[in-house]
């Protein structure tokens, strides 16, 4: 059973953009700061509560806290700490335990995709579960917004010289997770199932164009030919359309990963950083249309 979509956001003009999916959609709603219109959210006031109190409980002096506020792997290993008896805050617990299970998905994510063999079934698999991660992330993200607020304040406090750009924010983490865990691991495959994809698509479609081209020379040569549409004829057309939606719907799942809430907005007129998912799989394809 999917989960259900979140709520849509109504916004001004001025803060319109148009988007393709869902995240991008989202990522232009934090570049904008639109807040959700849930405002009795009873959920995000039981998070605010706990937030209160691991305020009152967490240590400001705590050199576990910059790492856990730029997401180094090393600052989320709450049991690793209490088996060595270093204290942590009730705070980097939390963001341990959060990791943990963002992780914990990702691997599994990852697990279930390396169980499959045929490479539009990859592909189409992978955008599904980038999609249903997405509305997870958005949902999340709302909840525990308030754990994301104390992070930042109390990296400001103790560290008001020090960058605080980006913001650290619990969408983030779970991203990161997810290209570190998933896209990182299954880049290889993925690369490779969209250049076969891509590549019966155009050995079918010239096919076609030849077949066309050959009736209509021999209507030219004034021979009888009777031309009929077949069921095979209608299959291969569905087939071809399938094809492109699942190309079409693979590349918006990797834009997603190749731009935050600053850059979104160049997706259609910018070349994709060197080292972002879309620049690879735009490698990928043009290495095999050349």
């Amino acid at each position: 059973m999917n989960p259900s979509l979140p709520a849509p956001n109504l916004k001004r003009d001025i803060h319109f953009f148009p988007t393709e999916t869902e995240f991008q959609n989202f990522l232009t709603e934090k570049f904008f700061n639109i807040k959700s219109n849930n405002l009795f959210d009873c959920e995000v006031k039981v998070t605010e509560k706990v937030c209160k109190f691991i305020c009152k409980t967490s240590s400001t002096e705590n050199a576990i806290l910059p790492l856990a506020r730029w997401y180094q792997k090393e600052a989320f290993n709450a049991i690793e700490f209490a088996e060595q008896n270093i204290e942590i805050s009730a705070l980097e617990t939390l963001l341990s335990h959060l990791n943990n299970m963002f992780d914990s998905y990702c691997q599994f994510v990852l697990y279930y995709l390396n169980s499959l063999n045929d490479d539009k079934v990859i592909l189409k698999q992978y955008y599904k579960c980038w999609e249903d991660f997405v509305i997870a992330l958005i949902d999340t993200d709302r909840i525990l917004a308030p754990v994301s607020q104390i992070v930042n304040e109390k990296y400001q406090e103790v560290y008001p010289d020090h960058p605080q750009f980006p913001s650290f924010s619990i969408w983030r983490m779970m991203a990161k997770a997810w290209y570190s865990i998933v896209y990182k691991n299954m880049a290889e495959k993925l690369g490779q199932g969209i250049k076969e994809t891509i590549e019966t698509l155009m050995k079918n479609a010239i096919n076609k164009t030849q077949i066309s081209s050959y009736s209509k020379y021999m209507v030219k040569k004034n021979e009888v030919l009777e031309v009929e549409v077949t069921e095979d004829d209608q299959e291969f057309e569905e087939e071809q359309a399938r094809s492109l939606k699942l190309i079409k719907k693979f590349r918006r799942s990797i834009e997603d990963l190749s731009f935050n809430e600053y850059t979104v907005f160049y997706n259609d007129c910018d070349l994709p950083n060197e080292e972002s998912p879309k620049f690879e799989m735009t490698n990928a394809v043009i290495d095999q249309i050349i």
